[in-house]
């Protein structure tokens, strides 16, 4: 009965005798992103996360790393096992960023902090995130990679840290060839 159900349903859809249940599309209501603009008002939505003292907290570890500390912390969307379903006690750039969606990464620096994510997810996030973020969406013309935005954004000779148990060397190495 659930499947002649849902049949029914797609046909409907695809009719467009029926319009998708809001169920079925939680993130595809554009009134309800984040404004983060200074000539405008700011707006958050409800779904958005106040990361305010988290960024604030991790700034200041940064900071106290031996040797003039670290300028840059890169957060990834993996655990220690780069398994593709992270379980909740390690959904660090999660906790970072308020963004819940699967796919993305966070850059945090003294002054800034980013994350980028791809299309699939670029709706949610600009719900989910605070305007502490620059959000960028991957694959797209004009959004910098992650390493030329910390180029952009760094001085020459800053540090930048990350969990080694969460990003593997191969993809240091890519993200930071030289051209």
């Amino acid at each position: 009965m659930v499947v002649i159900s849902s049949v029914i349903l797609l046909l409907l859809v695809i009719s467009g005798s029926c319009e998708i249940p809001d169920l079925f599309r939680p993130f595809q209501d554009t009134t309800q992103q984040r404004v983060c603009s200074k000539q405008k008002p700011q707006f958050l939505p409800r779904t958005s996360v106040n990361t305010s003292k988290r960024l604030l907290d991790l700034r200041k570890l940064m900071s106290k790393v031996k040797r003039g500390g670290i300028q840059a912390y890169i957060i990834p969307s993996v655990d220690a096992h780069q398994s593709e379903d992270v379980a909740p006690q390690h959904q660090r750039r999660e906790y970072i960023s308020g963004f819940s969606g699967s796919h993305g990464t966070a850059i945090v620096t003294k002054q800034k902090a980013a994350l980028w994510t791809d299309g699939r997810y670029f709706l949610q996030a600009n719900m989910e995130l605070d305007c502490n973020w620059i959000l960028q969406r991957e694959g797209v013309r004009g959004t910098p990679s992650q390493s030329l935005w910390l180029v952009q954004n760094l001085s020459k000779g800053s540090k930048v840290g990350v969990d080694p148990f969460l990003f593997p060397l191969c993809e240091w190495d890519r993200m930071f060839e030289v051209r």
